[in-house]
């Protein structure tokens, strides 16, 4: 029997660089996801089930209408079950006989929701204050650039198709949005494998370190005032310094094994430098007072540097 790919990361897709942390526990290298498997015996019977239950939801879906009633819940409740049942196959041949169905159910949903006003440029703020019924399908829009990233992640291992998967995976984030309380970890943890996976380690550290960059006070009085119309108060601050605090312990965590390692350690050292010299450029240097004490008078008729001369005998005795 062929076990080819049988032991792949549920996260990022990753079919290599894990480790088993027990019998049937395993870490992976990229993402640093955890799960149980127990089993990597093909089980030829539940797949040809789940690719059978993935073909009659394509073909439930080919003939749900807009024009039906609760047409984005049921269309959005189809795709989510045709991409659970997708993500269980292990089977390559399977999963590429089914992507380019999964990608039609999911690239018509986009369609329909553009004609709804809804795309990934959407100005999530002015949908939820002037059309709050429409909020959801932003949720809807997030969730299946997620799931269709995550198809192609398990399904392709070519560099052009990740990238395409970390892309889709950045619309995800920011149609969930900026703030703390939207944080998906899933997302975070999924670009994070991708990106180590095509061997992109200065982007990855670049994409962890912006995680907590993004979320400063600045930014927060920023959204608060977008989002609301008013900026925060002191007690609204306060809140945030909480919440962010336990974020920024949730980031740690999720990437521990990679924040505290030397090759980080040194990226953001050098990363901080070059920020702070860059912040730097253009201001007048600093003279201290020492040199101001010392320095040379200056003749006001030449602008010239000039030794001060010692005064005569006739200015000591009348001034």
């Amino acid at each position: 029997m062929e076990l080819l790919n049988r032991i792949q990361c549920p996260a990022c897709g990753a079919t290599s660089s894990y480790s088993e942390t027990e019998p049937g526990h395993y870490k992976c290298g990229y993402c640093l996801s955890n799960w149980e498997q127990l089993s990597i015996l093909p089980e030829k019977s539940n797949e040809q089930q789940f690719l059978e239950k993935c073909e009659a939801i394509f073909d439930e879906q080919q003939k749900l209408t807009p024009d039906r009633p609760k047409y984005f819940e049921r269309s959005f409740a189809n795709i989510t079950t045709f991409y659970s049942f997708f993500s269980e196959i292990k089977t390559p041949a399977y999963r590429e006989q089914l992507l380019p169905k999964f990608n039609t159910l999911v690239d018509k949903q986009i369609e329909e929701f553009a004609k709804q006003k809804i795309d990934a440029a959407v100005d999530r703020d002015k949908i939820f204050s002037s059309y709050p019924d429409k909020f959801v399908l932003i949720i809807y829009l997030a969730e299946l650039n997620y799931m269709s990233a995550k198809a192609m992640a398990l399904t392709f291992n070519e560099n052009d198709k990740l990238e395409e998967a970390v892309l889709k995976l950045t619309k995800a984030q920011n149609l969930f949005g900026p703030s703390i309380n939207e944080w998906q970890p899933k997302i975070s943890k999924a670009i994070v494998g991708i990106l180590q996976r095509l061997g992109e380690q200065e982007r990855t550290f670049d994409y962890i370190h912006s995680l907590f960059k993004n979320q400063s006070i600045p930014a927060f009085k920023a959204y608060h005032h977008k989002s609301s119309g008013f900026l925060p108060d002191e007690e609204d601050i306060a809140h945030f310094r909480e919440d962010r605090k336990a974020y920024s312990d949730d980031v740690k965590y999720l990437f521990e094994d990679i924040i505290f390692s030397e090759e980080y350690i040194n990226w953001e050292s050098k990363i901080m430098e070059e920020a702070e010299a860059k912040s730097n450029m253009g201001k007048p240097p600093v003279i201290s007072e020492e040199k101001i004490e010392t320095a040379p008078e200056v003749s006001v008729k030449t602008d010239e540097t000039a030794t001060p001369k010692k005064p005569s005998l006739w200015q000591k005795l009348f001034g």
